[in-house]
């Protein structure tokens, strides 16, 4: 786990089908014979299981965020779901368009790790020098963070301290970690998906790469739903807004009424310290303060020279 400057609308939803019991897919030969019956191991008919339940995974974690009211509590929906398709530690980070961390949502860290992760985030500019440098790890639209390599090590600090002892495989390193960006729809980054203490002390196969990339493309697209529906929201309310403006300045002749409802409405809109509304006299060479207030209180001010 590698991302600390020290270490690197609900709704009901159709019910879930049942898992079928056998396999969708069965690995055949070139004879068309399945594996089984030529004698062959049984891994790669456990292995598409496992792709199988993975699939069915993700499809009932969509169906249990959709059911969350908000942005958070869905992606703590997804990242759960990913851990379980056999990483002991998942860290989500949403990132704005420098790449900074804005939120942190994470499954099978210690309180303490989040606490570092959250409080001490690595900036924007490593981040961007990390992935600018990444190539040569990648394993499909992934990083594998490789803790044997020198670079990794001196960029992510060794990460956080694994919970796991090393393996008889030796390419896996308790400190290895998986790394997938998630991208919006314009190419930029809006996240970050960290993986690691993988449950068979393996490096994942390419396999779980593309299947955690799978759930990341969901995540993506939760995050991008939410600031469209946020943006929507915020231009509603400017619009009720505007209206409510409007209608004050059709029921009121009075100039200093106006204008002070013009100035809350203002400051709800646009939130700031202080609102200055004033009407210059060119010809006159002097301009005056209709309205002015500082943090609430009103403040009048004698006209003043252009």
């Amino acid at each position: 786990m590698s991302d600390s400057s020290s270490s690197g609308s609900g709704g009901s939803a159709a019910s879930v089908p049942a898992r079928p019991t056998v396999p969708l897919v069965a690995p055949v030969g070139p004879d068309g014979t399945a594996a089984s019956a030529r004698g062959e191991p049984a891994e790669a008919m456990r292995e598409v299981a496992r792709d199988r339940d993975h699939l069915f995974l993700l499809h009932e974690a969509l169906v249990d965020a959709e059911r969350e009211s908000s942005l958070e509590a869905r992606l703590e929906v997804v990242v759960n779901a990913i851990r379980k398709i056999g990483f002991g530690r998942v860290l989500l980070s949403l990132r704005d368009a420098e790449l900074n961390q804005t939120k942190l949502v994470s499954a099978g860290l210690a309180p303490e790790d989040v606490r570092e992760l959250r409080d001490r985030p690595a900036s924007g500019i490593v981040w961007k020098r990390r992935l600018n440098s990444l190539e040569r790890f990648r394993v499909s639209q992934s990083f594998y963070l490789d803790a044997s390599d020198e670079w990794i090590a001196r960029e992510f600090h060794g990460g956080l301290p694994s919970r796991l002892a090393p393996s008889d495989d030796v390419q896996w390193n308790p400190r290895d970690a998986l790394l997938v960006p998630l991208k919006g729809n314009d190419g930029r980054i809006i996240a970050t998906l960290v993986l690691d203490d993988p449950a068979d002390r393996h490096r994942p196969t390419l396999a779980r790469v593309r299947t955690v990339e799978l759930f990341g493309q969901q995540v993506a697209y939760m995050i991008e739903q939410a600031v469209l529906i946020e943006i929507a929201r915020r231009r509603a309310d400017r619009l009720a807004r505007l209206h409510e403006v409007g209608v004050m300045l059709a029921r009121s002749l009075d100039e200093d009424d106006i204008v002070a409802e013009l100035a809350r409405q203002i400051g709800r809109v646009m939130p700031c310290d202080g609102i200055v509304i004033a009407s210059p006299d060119v010809e006159e060479n002097f301009v005056t303060t209709l309205f002015r207030s500082v943090r609430g209180v009103r403040r009048p001010r004698a006209p003043q020279p252009l």
